[in-house]
């Protein structure tokens, strides 16, 4: 299985963690939402033609045709029929065009992650970061997976009923009887679920590999913090021993500021993309149960619902439980440090480490949304599946 992803996204250089998400970069690259880097003047007009085509054309006016589909709904059946693949798609144009716009503050993130405090300095350290970059490409594979395979059943459904129709909900300012049209949009759809479904794919698993890096550089920490002191023996009172130990503990506190600093960087720039996603996925797996439990299903219809249901909770379950892991392993550093030589430190030094210690005391949290703040975690991804079950027990009993 390494081997396989070392095809996908080549060596695995702990040192490069940019390389980490270059499986994802590559699908944004190519639907014109990542600029390649040192493009000619000609060269970068043409991509952002190409990017304006593929959002404007794949998706806004996609998602437009979807919401049109309401102006004519006059019964919740049919609303749900629409609702949770709108949704779908609102909030992954949300997301889009919020990394579209900061883009560069997001390439400078990845950029970040290259600095020489985030490297590995040792094998220990090196064996914490590797299953973290291995991870970043196994949450995009993990997410892609069910939502191509979702794409596909939606495809092949309306071959399975009574009256063929397109296998999205949508309005359209023509008529489409005619055979060929119909094709032809028939095609468009096909086309742009899966565009979207691939695009949100790989920035949402951007997000969940940057908190997937934060939580890595954690564990780096703590072993850091474990080791501080181990380079003397007990009872060395030398001056050198004392320098050392300094030096280990100032290390540790600057790595553990970067962190924060990342953090931070990362919370303004997708804590509303998140916190969206999170809302979403409330209305959307209400809508799924409901749709599969209220209605007459083929074989095929409620695979597909089954297929959607595993992608929108392996969705969610990624922001949640890689906040979980974060916060998991801010709670464990200050236990490190009693993994530490601080039998044989001095008076100094072991306010020092005592400084460290009440600094690192601090839960390191991704907290999304804007006016009002969800931290990720597994007990939020419960509150969301439970809100979510709460609100189709409602909905099924007024429909």
């Amino acid at each position: 299985m390494e081997g396989f992803y070392k095809f996908l996204i080549g060596p695995i250089n702990t040192k490069k963690p940019y390389e980490a998400i270059g499986f994802q970069v590559k699908i944004l690259k190519f639907f014109g939402m990542w600029e390649p880097e040192n493009l000619g003047e000609n060269s970068k007009i043409l991509y952002k033609i190409w990017s304006f085509f593929c959002r404007g054309f794949f998706l806004h006016i996609y998602t437009i045709t979807q919401l049109l589909y309401f102006k004519d709904v006059d019964d919740i059946a049919k609303a749900a029929d629409g609702i949770f693949i709108v949704m779908t798609q609102i909030a992954m144009l949300f997301k889009l065009e919020r990394l579209y716009m900061n883009r560069h503050r997001v390439k400078a993130c990845a950029k970040m992650l290259e600095n020489e405090i985030f490297e590995p300095k040792d094998i220990d350290e090196e064996n914490v970061m590797k299953p973290v970059m291995f991870n970043c490409l196994r949450f995009c594979l993990l997410l892609l997976t069910p939502s191509v395979l979702t794409c596909h059943l939606w495809t092949i459904v309306p071959f399975f009923e009574e009256k063929i129709r397109f296998p999205i909900a949508t309005w359209y300012p023509f008529s489409t009887q005619n055979t060929f049209v119909f094709i032809i949009i028939y095609f468009y759809q096909y086309v742009g679920i899966h565009v979207s479904a691939v695009v949100n794919t790989a920035q949402d698993t951007i997000i969940s590999a940057f908190i997937a890096q934060t939580n890595g550089q954690i564990q780096r920490l703590g072993i850091r913090m474990s080791k501080i002191g181990n380079d003397f023996e007990f009872g060395d009172d030398s001056v050198e021993a004392k320098e050392i130990c300094q030096e280990q503990v100032r290390d540790c506190i600057k790595l553990h500021k970067a962190i924060l600093d990342f953090n931070k960087n990362l919370q303004d720039i997708f804590r509303a993309s998140v916190f969206a996603q999170l809302m979403a996925a409330v209305i959307i797996i209400c809508m799924i149960l409901f749709l599969a439990t209220t209605q007459e299903q083929t074989l095929v219809s409620l695979s597909s619902f089954v297929s959607y249901f595993n992608a929108m909770t392996i969705q969610i379950l990624l922001f949640c439980w890689i906040g979980n892991e974060l916060i998991y392993s801010s709670k464990d550093l200050t236990y490190q440090a009693f993994k530490s030589n601080f039998m044989s430190f001095k008076k100094t030094n072991s306010k020092d480490i005592l400084f460290l210690m009440q600094r690192t005391s601090t839960d390191v949290k991704f907290m999304a949304g804007i006016i009002f703040r969800v931290e990720l975690s597994l007990q939020t991804f419960l509150d969301i599946m439970k809100a979510s079950y709460s609100y189709f027990s409602v909905i099924r009993t007024v429909g």
